[in-house]
């Protein structure tokens, strides 16, 4: 017996009234981690390295009071670290009256650890359930439900009645007629059942839309199956966004392949640093050398009359050889920002000269270096000749009204000079020999009657030198462009009864005859249509002459010529008074504000004609 004790797992002592050992086995002692023998000593001392001391106390009361005790708690044992201990202890009754109760000691810790343990492991099993985004069940071979989390009642909208009942068959019940395939479903749950140790995963479509992932695995303990693990994860969302990527790169793959801009990449054999430490001539170097077109469109292959295995590989170096220092320069400028817009002279691969229109932009890894680029480019080559055409045409018509207007002045000089003189000549003549023939006349009433003819060539010669003037005023000619802009202010002045001021700077200057005409003409062109459209009462004329420029500005405070005035194809006049100026090499500037004026600003480089 003596021996048995001594080597059993559990510790016996006996106590008095006290609580003091009256004899103790060696597994008492090791229990409790005693130093030194127990015997003598009070419960209460050996007891002292345990955990929750009140809880310790409260039982050793309640044994002094002859009440039962039983208390798990953990210890320390020296060097042996911490340990669990099982204490019971209870009064009886033996022929040694000093015994009073006896205390047995066991130590539990290999099964309280075994228990924290499984609470742990049940803690976090209960822990990924619920945080986990699929949907869990766990079922016995039977079908019994033995374990499924929230998301799974969630995902399945499924009654808490079905899944209080514990069987699979009513959860299935509950979600059959969500499914598209009810049938399918069930023939593939039934196969699974049958065969414990298959395992499957296939896809689930709900009559709602949504779709799930269904994994199924067995359950398996010591080496055979015991249950499945039913696993639904819901895809619909990223079924969607796949779905939706694809058209996507669908569709940029149709834009970019149907395009009528050339899109096309160019993308570098190792990524180049492009900073202010790099050594940019040898990275161009290298970039020119390394880059290589990846991918082009029907447009580009168009563009340079190739094929695709014709350009597909091509570098900068290849493509530009007919200019590689203003596309050294051009790149340089592109890599530099980032981005490029730009209208450059290419060549096709049999060296057709083109004009390229392209937007550029650089691309880059997520360290900042460069990895090549991607390009939109048009061919423009037609539209710049045409526009070039349209220049020339246009710079034909002008040279050629510019020609007109010379004739016409030269015309209207000629003729101003015929009417002046040989009509002006004819009138005065026939003027002197009636004022002869009324000298020599007795009868008054032939003398008056030659008198009122006399009056009519007075009127006719009168007539004669303002239609001569109105053709080409001589003041033009014989005293230049001031002094006829200063009569030109006085007779507007005089006949519109217009206020008129007049600021004149002039240098002496040697003016061409066209560019006095022309400036001459505008100023006429713009008195009229004041006098006929402004309702002003004061004109402003300000004449600059320098070596440099002549400037003409007229300024009235009428109500205002209007944007659609100025661009309506009846304003000929204004569009006369335009094509003169551009053809004197100048420009002509009209500015109107409501109710407030307006002003015309004429300005050319002296003795410049366009022609």
């Amino acid at each position: 017996m003596a021996t048995t004790l001594d080597i059993a797992p559990a510790g016996l002592a006996l106590l008095d009234a006290d609580g003091r050992v009256l004899g103790a086995t060696p597994g008492f002692s090791r229990v409790l981690g005693c130093l030194s023998p127990p015997v003598g000593q009070e419960l209460r001392e050996l007891l002292g390295a345990l955990d929750e001391p009140a809880h310790v106390e409260a039982a050793l009361e309640a044994l002094r009071r002859g009440e039962a005790v039983d208390l798990e708690a953990w210890c320390w044992r020296g060097a042996d670290g911490p340990a669990a201990v099982c204490l019971v202890a209870a009064p009886l009754e033996l022929d040694d009256q000093r015994a009073v109760s006896y205390c047995l000691v066991r130590d539990i810790t290999d099964q309280r650890l075994a228990a924290e343990e499984h609470a742990r492991a049940r803690s976090l099993h209960q822990a990924t359930l619920k945080s986990m985004a699929d949907g869990l069940l766990v079922v016995d071979p039977a079908g019994g439900v033995l374990s499924f989390n929230l998301r799974f009642m969630e995902m399945w909208q499924i009654p808490p009645i079905a899944a209080a009942s514990g069987r699979d068959a009513d959860l299935l019940n509950a979600v059959l007629h969500q499914l598209e395939d009810p049938s399918g479903f069930l023939q593939r749950v039934a196969e699974l059942y049958a065969d414990p140790e298959a395992s499957s995963s296939d896809e689930i479509q709900l009559l709602d839309g949504r779709v799930f992932d269904r994994w199924s695995e067995p359950q398996r303990f010591a080496g055979r199956s015991v249950g499945r693990v039913w696993r639904f994860r819901d895809v619909s969302e990223s079924r969607q966004a796949a779905q939706a990527l694809r058209e996507s790169q669908d569709l940029l793959e149709l834009f970019f392949s149907q395009s009528l801009d050339g899109f096309f990449f160019m993308m570098l054999d190792q990524p180049v640093a492009w900073n202010e430490t790099t050594d940019k001539e040898a990275a161009l170097d290298y970039i020119f050398t390394h880059e290589r077109i990846t991918k082009v469109n029907a447009a580009v292959l168009a563009q340079f009359a190739a094929r695709e295995d014709q350009l597909i590989g091509l570098t900068p170096a290849e493509l530009l050889a007919h200019d590689i220092p203003g596309a050294r320069a051009r790149w340089r400028e592109f890599l530099d920002a980032g981005h490029l817009h730009r209208e450059t002279d290419e060549r096709t691969l049999d060296g057709r000269p083109m004009t390229i229109e392209g937007d550029y932009i650089c691309m880059y890894d997520r360290e900042g270096r460069i990895i090549g680029h991607f390009g939109i480019q048009r061919d423009v080559t037609q539209r710049r000749q045409e526009e070039k055409e349209i220049l020339r045409s246009r710079q034909e018509l002008r040279d050629l009204t510019t020609r007109l207007q010379l004739v016409r002045e030269e015309e209207r000089t000629n003729l101003a000079r015929e009417v002046h003189d040989e009509l002006g000549q004819a009138l005065t003549g026939l003027k002197i020999d009636l004022a002869w023939l009324r000298s020599r006349m007795t009868d008054r009433t032939l003398v008056d009657r030659v008198q009122s003819i006399i009056v009519r060539i007075d009127g006719a010669m009168d007539t004669v030198r303002r239609i001569a003037t109105d053709l080409r005023p001589s003041v033009l000619d014989d005293l230049g462009l001031v002094a006829a802009v200063e009569w030109q202010a006085q007779e507007f002045e005089r006949s519109m009864g217009i206020a008129v001021q007049l600021e004149v700077q002039a240098e002496r200057v040697e003016l061409e005859d066209i560019c006095a005409t022309t400036a001459f003409r505008i100023l006429q062109e713009t008195l009229t249509n004041v006098a006929r459209h402004a309702n002003a009462t004061r004109v402003t004329i300000a004449l600059r002459v320098s070596a440099e420029a002549l400037t003409l500005e007229v300024r009235d405070n009428g109500r205002g010529i209007s944007k659609a005035e100025m661009a309506s194809p009846r304003s000929l006049g204004l569009l006369g008074s335009r094509e003169r100026a551009i053809a004197c090499g100048g420009e002509l500037v009209i500015d109107g504000v409501r109710g407030k004026g307006t002003t015309v600003s004429r300005r050319s480089p002296v003795g410049g004609a366009a022609g």
